[in-house]
């Protein structure tokens, strides 16, 4: 304590300058490629499904002239494996790690088809495989409980062939649609652990096998028996649909889902030309085809 001027004693803290403590620093600007809030969990980054289930084909023509060949599989079994990524979101969480690619393969298991003239039965392939890349618009606001909207294309092929012997006259063409797939979904879980799906695609078919060949008309096989005529090129498309049920518990997954696949074909051939010639005519045929799955799996 020192002494003033008029005698009293002097507070040294009186003459303390005020210290104003400075406002903290903002916070950075937010980069306009990040996305602030944490990962959805709604959207993994790989998965994995193995489905159990059933598949059917039925195929009939339209406006078909003389014998006209129809095909019904029944309620065929079959599997499914399907797996997906999201590459970049393994080193960002941009709004580019919407980005997706899936994968698909189904294939019918002990397929027999019966030929109905002779009885007999011969084993027979129906399989599928599907590729697609696109976007799910999740990134753009990721927050549970919202509906995802995807869309993406790709390629695709579905093949159908009968194993037949030579002691029957081949009635039924085989089938092999090469495609590609404008896709669009949105998959919505509603209740975070459960929610619902729902997608549609459209088909651009660049190729569909021997149902438009007419290379074996009038030839034999190897065992001197006449080879079949089909029915020439056709205009066609396809139009697939799905919708399901999905539910996760932490890092597992099950589905119920249900798709219906539609080929549609229009004969272009003059049918008055190929009936002087001895060929097949109709004006179109469809190919419906229905799927029921079961998958599990698992994601991260």
């Amino acid at each position: 304590t020192s002494t003033s001027p008029d005698g009293g004693e002097e507070n040294p803290l009186a003459k303390t300058p005020s210290v104003v403590a400075a406002p903290p620093p903002a916070p950075p600007a937010p980069s306009v490629f990040k996305v602030a809030t944490p990962l959805d969990e709604t959207a993994p980054k790989v998965w994995g499904l193995l489905g159990f289930g059933t598949w059917m084909r039925d195929f009939s023509l339209n406006d078909a002239v003389g014998a006209s060949p129809s095909y019904s599989s029944g309620a065929a079994f079959a599997l499914r494996f399907e797996l997906g990524v999201r590459p970049i979101s393994f080193f960002s969480d941009s709004v580019a790690d919407g980005i997706f690619l899936r994968f698909a393969f189904q294939q019918a298991i002990g397929l027999q088809s019966r030929d109905k003239d002779s009885g007999k039965t011969f084993a027979t392939t129906l399989r599928e495989i599907h590729l697609l890349a696109g976007y799910d618009f999740f990134s753009l606001w990721r927050a549970a409980r919202r509906p995802h909207l995807n869309v993406g294309l790709g390629f695709g092929l579905m093949d159908f062939s009968i194993e037949w012997d030579n002691s029957v006259v081949r009635t039924m063409p085989g089938a092999a649609y090469r495609y590609l797939p404008l896709h669009a979904g949105v998959d919505w879980p509603f209740l975070g652990w459960f929610g619902g799906h729902f997608n549609v695609e459209y088909r651009v078919v660049f190729g569909t096998g021997e149902i438009e060949d007419d290379s074996t008309c009038g030839k034999k096989d190897a065992s001197g028996q006449a080879l079949p005529c089909w029915y020439g090129p056709s205009k066609t498309g396809g139009l697939a649909l799905g919708v399901g049920l999905d539910g996760t518990w932490k890092k597992f997954l099950a589905s119920l889902d249900y798709s219906y696949v539609r080929y549609f074909y229009a004969f272009s051939d003059d049918p008055t030309a190929r009936i002087a010639a001895g060929k097949r005519v109709a004006g179109g045929a469809v190919d419906g085809q229905h799927v029921m799955m079961l998958k599990v799996g698992y994601s991260y």
